[in-house]
């Protein structure tokens, strides 16, 4: 897993390397979850137009 960090200026600063099975198995399920919760680019785009 790497964590890669920016400044606010969105400039790559530095990376964090983990390997710590435990810890990379906890952002993978962060990582599929966001995936399932995802919809297309597109879907996205045409969202941003709509109010509810």
């Amino acid at each position: 897993m790497a964590i890669l960090r920016f400044d606010d200026e969105d400039v790559f600063r530095d990376v964090e390397i983990i390997t710590e099975p435990a810890e990379v198995l906890r952002y993978c399920r962060v990582r599929d979850a966001a995936v399932h919760a995802s919809v297309p680019y597109d879907q996205f785009a045409a969202q941003l137009g709509t109010k509810e």
